[in-house]
């Protein structure tokens, strides 16, 4: 499958929040990554870049500006070109196979977003690109910026590993969304001097989706918390914790943030979005336009009756807020209606 429509960089922009469904939760404890999040010293970050949050590689020029957000490209049609540095091997990582390792990390992501595709970089991938190396920490620069690095330090831990790719492809953390305070609270006294900034809270990028407490890229309760080792996480105690979720949802799911072990729900919808079926298109009232855009989920149309008569038959229009819509007098062709956040309902 293609992506519904040939991009032109820079054409689309946005900071991408995964969401997840309350009820996809698996059951269990979650077990908690104790691999470095940002050691002391990392090393390895671009120049120009600075680390924001543990693991994300951000340009210097846009601190101090962060309510405007950061702006980050999607893969022009889902393909990600990647190579890996000559020191990425089992003396320098620990693992018998790290390569493998990262495929496995990557087909994690293709098996979610079917337009997804992680491809070896050949002669003709020159700008776009990513460099995967053994480094001592775990980070990656945000959606697709150019010939770009991925750092690994975890090479034994697939879903930390893919949790950098999710950053690769555009996503930031769950617990930046603008809306995060009304779900989890941040103990900042709680978090160890220097890292003040590695869980900020990001206030103006694009937010879709219920807040995700099962998303692979929320972090867990303690990490950067003062009880655990300089810039990492650990198991610990209620009293130490930097993230804590508000009552409503904390018997669930403050043993479960920070998963490693899956791809949540919402994290696969969100990113299939951002890189869709060529028969896929987008409906928003709040935020569409029926002349100036193109239909897909950045640029959603604004009325039922365009995004019905541009839905390719046997495609879907994903309708992005609940609401009632009056169709035409004609529907003449058989379509898919999505409605992932509430009721849609059509009238005549």
């Amino acid at each position: 499958m293609q992506i519904h429509k040939m991009l032109k960089m820079p054409e689309y922009y946005l900071f991408l929040f995964s969401a997840a469904l309350i009820l996809s939760a698996a059951p269990g404890a979650n077990a908690q990554d104790t691999n470095p999040l940002n050691p002391p010293a990392v090393e390895d970050i671009p120049k120009g870049y600075v680390l924001i949050d543990g693991d994300m590689l951000f340009p210097q020029s846009i601190l101090g500006n962060t309510a405007a957000g950061y702006q980050t490209n999607f893969w022009l049609n889902g393909r990600i070109p990647y190579e890996f540095d000559a020191n990425v091997t089992p003396a320098n990582t620990g693992v018998a196979n790290p390569q493998s390792a990262m495929l496995t990390a990557m087909g994690f992501w293709q098996a979610a977003v079917p337009n997804v595709h992680f491809v070896p970089r050949n002669g003709t991938d020159i700008f776009f690109y990513v460099h995967i190396q053994n480094s001592t920490g775990n980070n990656s620069q945000v959606g697709e910026v150019g010939a770009q690095v991925i750092n690994i330090a975890s090479w034994g831990s697939p879903y930390i590993m893919a949790h950098e790719l999710g950053h690769c492809m555009g996503y930031v953390h769950e617990h930046q969304r603008p809306d995060r305070d009304s779900f989890v609270s941040v103990t900042q006294s709680n978090v160890q001097n220097g890292f003040g900034n590695q869980l900020t809270l990001m206030t103006d990028p694009l937010v879709y989706g219920p807040y995700d407490f099962d998303s692979l890229m929320h972090y867990d309760g303690c990490s950067f918390s003062v009880c655990c080792p300089a810039g990492s996480t650990c198991n610990c105690s209620a009293a130490c914790q930097t993230i804590t979720v508000l009552p409503a949802n904390n018997a669930v799911w403050q043993s479960k943030i920070g998963q490693r072990s899956h791809i949540s729900y919402w994290d696969a919808l969100i990113m299939s979005f951002a890189y869709p079926p060529s028969n896929w298109r987008f409906q928003r009232t709040s935020m569409g336009n029926d002349v100036f855009f193109s239909g897909d989920f950045v640029f959603p149309f604004q009325s039922f009756a365009k995004g019905y008569d541009e839905t390719p038959s046997g495609g879907t229009l994903w309708i992005l807020e609940p609401g009632t819509f009056a169709v035409g007098p004609v529907l003449d062709k058989p379509i898919t209606i999505g409605a992932p956040v509430g009721t849609v309902t059509l009238t005549r």
